[in-house]
């Protein structure tokens, strides 16, 4: 096997050094600007976000606000479908790939709340899922390859 010179070798040193280490980057939970309630952005969710400010609570006669919405947590995101239900994405970690773009990594779980807790539950029979978060100014675009693209912006704080 033939051995690189000191210079190529030292090259190839420096450019992995100075290539972002996802691994070293490595959090467990999304970033304090990406948690909130948002909505896509047409006019179906410019209208949703006006109600949900004016009314952010559930209430007995079946109104729910976040219906429609994409709800980002620091553990888990709910796509919140039109019938109530949805997509929950748990968490398993975030890696910041840029100044606002992160790589999300994820269990994907239909209709079904997963556990809490990291680890725990039917992690092995949901899809796993890499997803990319960019926030451009107040837009957040949401890809993977997965889900269809979705462009929002933030409606709001979660009301608990």
């Amino acid at each position: 096997m033939k051995s690189l010179p000191a210079s190529a070798a030292m090259a190839l040193i420096a450019a992995a050094l100075a290539w972002p280490s996802i691994a070293a980057a490595k959090q467990v939970e999304m970033p304090a600007e990406l948690t909130g309630v948002w909505r896509t952005k047409d006019a179906d969710g410019e209208k949703q976000c006006a109600a949900y400010r004016k009314d952010p609570v559930m209430r007995d006669d079946g109104y729910d606000p976040l219906v429609g919405s994409a709800v980002i947590q620091k553990r888990l995101i709910l796509a919140y479908a039109e019938y109530g239900e949805g997509n929950f994405y748990k968490v398993d970690w975030v890696s910041q790939t840029g100044p606002q773009s992160w790589l999300v990594r994820s269990y994907l779980y239909i209709d079904t709340v997963p556990s809490e807790a990291p680890g725990e539950g039917d992690d092995e029979s949901a899809a796993y899922l890499s997803d990319t978060m960019t926030l451009k100014s107040t837009t957040l675009t949401w890809t993977g390859p997965e889900t269809e693209t979705r462009t929002l912006f933030r409606c709001g704080d979660i009301v608990e």
